[in-house]
């Protein structure tokens, strides 16, 4: 036998049981509450009970199934929302790519209640602002941003320095710079962006101090010492040459660049003979034509103690064109012309050029024989073949 036929005998002599029952006795059931009462049979009382038990199962199920397909809507809608959402940040960032700033921030803004990274919304709606000029609405959209991803506070001050960098609010951008510096003393970024804006501000010795601690990703090694080289070459036309030159670096030392400004600006404030021995520790260092040039164009006090340095090289030197026009031009300035024209000839069966003409001219002019002096100098003039 089936189930579902058990299940039929069973209520039919369940109910053939209930109604010889009812039928025996109907019983009886009193409510009295205060001055009411209600008196009815027990098996219509029972029936009443059972009723009124599935009309609350049944309110119950119809109200869950309508919450149930509240949500159900609601959800829908929401879904609805951020699909569209998605569809304005999306052709908010192609316009940005694109260059068109004023409809791309306008779709970002509309986008960013309902989208799923609101902070790039805003963030890219900020920099359709600022490229437009719109510097209030820039900062609003900052704002905005950081309200909706608190921890990202770090990278939006690096956003607004570089905004500021761009505006050449080059004072402000340093300010919000060394706050950031503090947070991330080794950040790329922050180091490149703060040397760029010293750079800017003329403050060399605060530029020399990032770039000696500026990472190779923040800055590559040439262009860093490129930088550090002219900041370098600033302070010392600018501020007391000793102390710069005691601050440089012991391998900047031996630049061309760097020595000569140094001897040019130890030689104008009246110091050649402390410029004549930075050159000579430069050559003892390593030999170099400039170096050696640079020498002949100082004029220390004692003249004769210069020259006997220089005629010392030329035991290791012998042929060094530098040294024999450094040696001439001593000479020259010391009254030995026939030393500096012998020093000046040899360099000349070496090598001709503008210079030893000029100089062996002055040679000339010097003794009186103007018309040979002027032959040389005529020399110098012309291009050399």
């Amino acid at each position: 036998m089936s189930r579902a036929w058990l299940l039929l005998v069973c209520a039919i002599a369940l109910g053939g049981v209930t109604g010889m029952l009812m039928a025996t006795d109907p019983g009886y059931v009193l409510v009295s509450w205060g001055e009411q009462a209600w008196e009815t049979s027990l098996w219509f009382a029972l029936i009443l009970m059972v009723a009124g038990y599935v009309l609350i199962r049944l309110v119950a199920w119809l109200w869950w199934r309508s919450r149930s397909g509240l949500s159900a809507f609601f959800g829908w809608n929401d879904q609805r929302r951020r699909g569209r959402a998605r569809e304005l940040t999306s052709r908010g960032l192609m316009l940005w790519a694109e260059g068109d700033w004023k409809k791309s921030q306008q779709l970002l803004s509309n986008g960013a209640r309902h989208a799923d990274y609101p902070f790039v919304n805003h963030l890219f709606a900020a920099r359709n602002a600022h490229a437009m000029g719109d510097l209030k609405s820039r900062d609003a959209e900052l704002d905005k941003a950081r309200k909706v991803l608190p921890e990202a506070g770090f990278a939006l001050s690096l956003i607004a320095a570089e905004f500021m960098v761009e505006e050449g609010a080059f004072e402000t951008a340093v300010s919000m710079l060394k706050d950031l510096r503090e947070r991330a003393p080794k950040h790329p970024r922050v180091l490149h962006l703060l040397a760029e804006c010293l750079e800017q501000l003329g403050d060399d010795k605060a530029l020399i101090a990032v770039l000696d601690q500026a990472p190779d990703d923040a800055l590559p090694p040439e262009v860093r010492a490129r930088k550090a080289r002219a900041a370098w070459l600033r302070r010392l036309a600018t501020d007391t040459p000793g102390d710069v030159w005691r601050e440089l670096p012991r391998a900047l030392q031996r630049d061309e660049a760097l020595v000569g400004m140094y001897v040019d600006r130890l030689v104008a404030i009246g110091q050649p003979d402390t410029a004549e021995a930075v050159i000579r520790d430069a050559l003892k260092a390593e030999w170099r034509g400039e170096f050696v040039r640079l020498y002949g164009r100082v004029a220390a006090s004692q003249a004769d103690v210069q020259v006997r340095h220089a005629e010392g090289w030329l035991k290791t030197h012998e042929d060094d064109v530098d040294l024999l026009l450094t040696l001439g031009r001593l000479h020259l300035r010391n009254g030995n012309w026939d030393k500096a024209e012998s020093y000046l000839k040899a360099r000349l069966r070496l090598q001709a050029d503008a210079d030893v003409y000029a100089e062996l001219g002055r040679v000339f002019i010097s003794r009186g024989d103007l018309s040979r002096g002027a032959d040389y100098l005529l020399q110098a003039l012309q291009p050399v073949r």
